[in-house]
């Protein structure tokens, strides 16, 4: 069951992707609750996270409600946790937390705790590949690459933005922030 679930989360990100290049992508902005959104993608990647002896923590999950489209942030969400789980050491930890920035956006914070990556590559990670715009992933990092395009180009949609980090000792850093509604 979890490599379907995986599968059909790879095709979706396939559609998405098409669908955001054709200027297709329809979203529904609508206020949510951030911590309903996190918990319900902490749920789905805890089987991952238990098969590789990976920890969760949850550290200070301020909730508020955010402007953006549920199915498309809990896509991006799980994008983001999947990376960070998968790039961290047995035993490790992952962490994911929320606080406001001002009175007008949310921050959502995700580090993995895996071997660091430049910040050179790291952006690279964040653009398209002549490979990506083919189509061709052939190897685990390009599809990585291609959730990460993905999910930057899905939260820009939500007029929100996606950063990363290097942490030295630390791993990659994801930082999203969100407009709150």
């Amino acid at each position: 069951r979890h490599a379907g679930t995986h599968l059909l989360a790879r095709i979706d990100q396939l559609v998405a992707r098409s669908e955001s290049e054709k200027g297709m992508l329809e979203l529904e902005i609508e206020p949510g609750e951030i911590e309903t959104e996190l918990q319900s993608c902490l749920s789905r990647v805890r089987p991952l996270t238990e098969a590789r002896g990976i920890h969760l923590e949850a550290d200070a999950i301020e909730n508020a409600e955010v402007e953006a489209d549920r199915d498309r942030l809990q896509q991006v969400l799980e994008i983001l946790l999947v990376n960070a789980i998968k790039h961290s050491r047995e035993g490790s930890v992952v962490r994911i937390g929320s606080t406001s920035i001002d009175q007008a956006r949310q921050r959502i914070e995700i580090q993995g705790t895996g071997d660091d990556i430049a910040d050179e590559a790291l952006a690279l990670l964040m653009k398209p590949s002549p490979a990506m715009a083919s189509g061709s992933t052939d190897s685990e990092g390009e599809a990585d690459a291609i959730g990460l395009v993905l999910a930057k180009r899905l939260i820009e949609a939500m007029n929100s933005q996606l950063h990363s980090e290097t942490v030295p000792g630390g791993g990659t850093l994801f930082r999203i922030e969100m407009p709150l509604a």
